[in-house]
């Protein structure tokens, strides 16, 4: 019997023919799909062809697997119960607030009729009979409704609570913690996006020269906080609107959005610039650091897999000629992105 891949290897690899982003979603659909001997989902998915939107998959994603992590049911469900519970409340104040006019209104009867005249006492200690009776069964139902208010504030901040750590949650796995800017897992879920919906997205790869000379020099303490300093002066160069997230060890990535080859070349040449010009201390020491750069066009390519071997070639020419410079995509280029994967055993570091 011959040897079967994995199912991990046969997801990863249909991702990789469809051109689908690498998205713990889209993973859970194509999973979905080889696990899952249902004709119909694979239908559905065999019929989005190669190189579908994000868009697209999210709609067999929504149809299919609605749990998946982050789909957009499940953010949907999210959204959904709080604005449920948030509802309920505010109609159950209302409602107290109505039952709190209806008390006082009774308690004005009640002292009218403790007025009324010596003739009309007996009609009056009836009716303030009823109306005493009636209001303190109003009262009772304000206090009932109060405790089950509160219990309904307890259950709400509860319920806050949880979300505002789901937040948090989020944004600590959408972030590096070293540099504070997005992670590679944020940065493929942005790009996914965004090359789904425009067409004129440009991809720039920025990667630091001989970084593993400055964690062999001044040990990897004075590396983390070369790291840093260099995102924020990446940061600190970039335009409005511009996406910043570190992808792996010393690279970058800048992901621009309806930006023209010259804006985009010149943005490139700043954060060129403004690193070369960066003073990085700490511990006594000061060193320079300098910046290659890899640039690429979503008009150029077809997915995001594309377009990131576009820019990482176009990377791989800025290290082979000289580093410290900036280079844009070129066909001729496209077989060199091979070469990267010997920049951390080599010299083009």
């Amino acid at each position: 019997m011959k040897n079967r891949k994995h199912i991990g290897h046969q997801v990863v690899a249909m991702m990789d023919k469809v051109g689908a982003a690498p998205l713990s979603r889209n993973y859970h659909l194509f999973y979905c799909c080889i696990a899952n001997s249902d004709p119909v989902i694979r239908r559905a998915v065999h019929s989005l062809g190669q190189f579908p939107s994000q868009d697209e998959l999210d709609n067999i994603i929504d149809q299919f697997c609605p749990d998946a992590p982050d789909s957009a049911s499940t953010i949907r469900h999210e959204k959904g119960l709080l604005k449920t519970m948030n509802d309920l409340t505010s109609q159950l104040r209302g409602e107290q607030s109505e039952l709190l006019t209806f008390n006082k209104a009774l308690d004005r009867v009640v002292e009218a009729l403790v007025h009324f005249s010596e003739q009309e006492k007996i009609t009056s200690e009836i009716l303030l009979k009823v109306v005493s009776a009636v209001g303190q069964a109003g009262r009772h139902r304000v206090a009932s409704g109060t405790r089950f208010m509160n219990r309904i504030d307890e259950n709400r901040n509860e319920i806050q609570s949880l979300r505002e750590e789901l937040v948090k949650a989020r944004k600590l796995a959408n972030t590096d913690a070293l540099t504070g800017v997005a992670n590679r897992r944020s940065f493929d879920e942005y790009l996914a996006t965004a090359i789904g919906k425009l067409s004129d997205i440009t991809l720039i790869l920025v990667d630091i020269d001989h970084f593993k000379r400055v964690n062999d020099n001044h040990g990897h303490a004075f590396g983390d906080h070369a790291l840093k300093a260099v995102a924020a002066g990446i940061g600190r160069a970039l335009s409005d609107g511009a996406f910043l997230a570190r992808t792996g060890g010393e690279e970058f990535a800048i992901v621009l959005k309806k930006m023209s080859i010259a804006d985009a070349t010149s943005l490139a040449e700043r954060v060129r610039q403004a690193i070369e010009k960066l003073k990085i201390r700490s511990g006594g020491h000061e060193i320079n650091v300098t910046v290659s750069l890899g640039i690429a066009a979503a008009e150029t390519t077809s997915t995001t897999g594309k377009l990131y071997e576009s820019a990482d070639a176009a990377l791989y020419r800025s290290k082979s000629t000289g580093r410290n410079r900036v280079t844009w995509y070129e066909p001729y280029n496209a077989d060199e992105s091979l070469g990267r994967y010997k920049m951390y055993a080599g010299d083009l570091t």
